[in-house]
């Protein structure tokens, strides 16, 4: 009795079935084609004349003020008093709250969504305004508060 040794498949067989097998996982974990919700007044973004979203300089500089500053352990109180003395405002014109503070840890700011299965990848939508481990910091910190 002979063994006789199964033949490797032909590499046109394994090309496909390597697109096929990432096309999956890009699928599986949202990585493929996946929508992202735009926000329509989402601050420190606007769209330029193309329609693409770009950051705003003036409002980007207050993010990374207030997600380094949560990063540091500041409080939302502090942060709040620290907008007011150098007499920041929100898109309406008013002060900002510490609940706005609060809220604007997200993210978005860092350039990242969250996919449906729990982990973040990078926006095709949103330019990031602060670094993904100061927005770690303070979300730890916001977290723990």
């Amino acid at each position: 009795m002979t063994f006789q040794q199964a033949p490797y498949p032909s590499v046109p067989r394994v090309k496909i079935l390597l697109r096929y097998f990432s096309t999956f996982i890009k699928n599986r974990f949202g990585l493929f084609g996946s929508s992202e919700i735009v926000y329509s007044r989402l601050y420190g973004y606007t769209k330029d004349n193309n329609g693409q979203i770009v950051a705003i300089k003036s409002e980007s500089k207050i993010i990374r003020m207030i997600f380094e500053e949560t990063a540091c352990g500041n409080a939302p109180s502090d942060i709040k008093d620290l907008l007011d003395s150098q007499n920041s405002r929100n898109r309406s014109g008013k002060p900002f709250s510490t609940s706005d503070i609060k809220n604007m840890i997200r993210p978005i700011f860092a350039g990242l969504v969250k996919t449906r299965y729990g982990f973040y990848v990078r926006s095709k939508v949103y330019p990031p305004i602060v670094d993904r481990k100061t927005w770690e910091r303070a979300a730890k910190m916001v977290k723990t508060a």
